[in-house]
């Protein structure tokens, strides 16, 4: 078993004092300023490596950055960076929460669960042997834009959020193409799982199951629920559940349908199921929620 990675410290956001009024910003560091001891953060951080070489430190062990590796870190996720070599890495880094960006739109790209969640998710078990490396005409052009991106950050021209928030649109739609470019001459399990989770987003209402989303990976039962639960760290069936909830969530903080209605709606055709699985994830019922928006 690995040995648990310990941080030395946690970055806060509030540290950033020239962010204090946008909750996103890009660092560029290099050499010894690259270099870190373990630690984690309270925001996500999109890394680039522009030039050079150096270790990423994590609970599973070492890996060797090189040009063009480009990879997020999740809050929380405790990492350090070691033996540097010339090295060279932008940092992207932002509060989701404070951010007012719309994922909608992008959450419904292909490569958006691969990049955003099932390669981090499952980085500590494939050692780092999938994540994103850029060649030299997409490294260009992504260096670019975060080049872009820093400069309209820093000089807070009229109208620099807005384009902020646009430049930071356009970086993660082509990182989403990049990694399914790879991933399809790769041609790994990862994308499928992307793929069939794309698939659970846009069909959550549905009656699915195991044996029907393993059908379309063209995977055993056994093989796709090892594959989904490493990916994603849940049965395909607890991930739905928790699609419909969050969806159910949703409709009853903003609109004034039916019980029964929503239930149906995020494919819940037992409206006390629905009601008991509410109150098993909130801890609450959905009526009570309900009235705490009211």
């Amino acid at each position: 078993m690995a040995k648990q990675l310990q941080p030395e410290w946690t970055f806060k956001w509030e540290a950033f004092e020239e962010t204090r009024d946008f909750p996103l910003t890009v660092k560029m560091v290099r050499d010894v300023k690259a270099t870190a001891p373990p630690h984690s953060h309270d925001f996500f951080e999109l890394l680039l490596v522009v030039a050079g070489t150096g270790s990423y430190e994590t609970s599973s062990g070492e890996y060797q950055l090189k040009q063009g590796d480009i990879f997020l870190l999740h809050p929380g996720h405790v990492h350090g960076f070691s033996n540097q070599h010339h090295l060279v890495v932008y940092n992207i880094l932002w509060k989701a929460e404070e951010l007012c960006f719309d994922f909608r739109e992008i959450e419904n790209l292909p490569g958006y669960h691969l990049f955003f969640h099932l390669e981090p998710n499952s980085r500590e078990s494939n050692h780092f042997k999938r994540h994103l490396n850029l060649d030299k005409g997409q490294l260009a052009f992504v260096q670019t834009l975060v080049e872009r991106l820093h400069d309209e950050i820093r000089s807070r021209r009229s109208g620099y959020k807005l384009l902020a928030r646009s430049l930071l649109a356009e970086l993660f739609v082509m990182i989403c193409r990049f990694c399914i470019k790879l991933n399809e001459e790769k041609g790994n399990e990862l994308l499928q799982m992307a793929r069939i989770i794309n698939f659970m987003q846009a069909n959550y209402n549905k009656a699915l199951n195991r044996a029907s989303l393993a059908r379309m990976a063209n995977m055993s039962e056994a093989t796709f629920f090892r594959h989904f639960k490493q990916a994603t760290g849940f049965s395909p069936m607890d991930y739905l559940l928790n699609l419909r909830l969050a969806k159910a969530e949703e409709l009853l903080r903003t609109t004034s349908l039916p019980l029964t209605d929503i239930s149906a709606k995020c494919g819940f055709y037992d409206s006390n199921y629905f009601g008991m699985q509410f109150r098993k994830r909130y801890e609450i019922t959905p009526h009570r929620f309900r009235r705490l928006f009211r």
